[in-house]
């Protein structure tokens, strides 16, 4: 609860952030003028991001991997997969096999670069694939957490 407090208010100063620099540049910095669709579709993609990262980082619980030290290695070692597995796989085209099991940044980073703007078709299947994801992860953590009871 506390991760997605934290992940929240990030996703708050993530939007407020540029759009107080785009109004002390006078507008000018973006392409076009700052519209409420790529305010509010903006803060969705962080909060939906921000839920899965927050479940990638709840799934390390005390309870699941007792090392804290060999959670920490683990949940770098995932994130980092998380993030590169689509140049990794670019490269060693096998990995794909594997990478799937890795959180989808990789795939949502990808599906809205090369977009000029933001538009809701575009930004549907990230977000839900990063809430379906992270959904995933909780079911499979509070699962985890009956097995091993305390």
């Amino acid at each position: 609860m506390v991760l997605l407090i934290i992940g929240l208010v990030m996703s708050v100063i993530g939007i407020l952030y540029p759009m107080i620099l785009n109004s002390v540049n006078n507008g000018h910095l973006f392409t076009r003028s700052l519209q409420f669709d790529d305010i509010a579709i903006g803060f969705g993609l962080h909060c939906s991001l921000a839920f899965l990262g927050a479940m990638t980082g709840a799934f390390f619980h005390p309870r699941i991997i007792k090392n804290r030290k060999m959670a920490v290695l683990l949940l770098f070692f995932v994130t980092v997969m998380g993030i590169s597995k689509g140049a990794l796989a670019g490269y060693f085209p096998q990995t794909r096999l594997i990478t799937w099991v890795f959180p989808p940044v990789f795939e949502i980073l990808a599906s809205f670069t090369k977009l000029e703007y933001f538009a809701l078709p575009a930004m549907a299947l990230p977000a839900t694939l990063a809430i379906a994801y992270g959904l995933v992860l909780m079911i499979g953590q509070i699962q985890l957490l009956k097995h091993t009871k305390f």
